[in-house]
């Protein structure tokens, strides 16, 4: 639910990738104004986190508690080729399994 306070171990999964996160675009703050963690299910394989950009592209990672490593550096590499007009709407996808792709929708 909206607000309210996720477990330690979520929590701390969380931090990390967005501890790798910050690294990999050399501060975080300055580029995502928010990150909200989505659970459709109660299969922690189902959550994904949104990150809003400052420019207006939204970004959804799956599985972010899995390879937060690997898939912030993938997310850096896509987001650095992207067109201005990418970065201000749309949304990027970085799934569980393979390579980060970017929708309109």
């Amino acid at each position: 639910e909206k607000g309210e306070p996720t477990t330690d171990e979520t929590s701390l999964s969380i931090l990390a990738f967005c501890k790798v996160l910050d690294e990999k675009f050399e501060g975080l703050r300055s580029n995502i104004l928010s990150v909200t963690l989505v659970r459709p299910t109660s299969n922690a394989m189902d959550d994904y986190l949104v990150l809003q950009a400052r420019e207006g592209v939204q970004i959804w990672v799956y599985a972010p508690l899995q390879n937060h490593e690997e898939k912030a550096t993938k997310l850096l590499s896509f987001y650095e080729n992207m067109s201005t007009e990418q970065r201000i709407c749309g949304k990027v996808i970085v799934p569980n399994v393979g390579d980060c792709h970017y929708t309109l929708q």
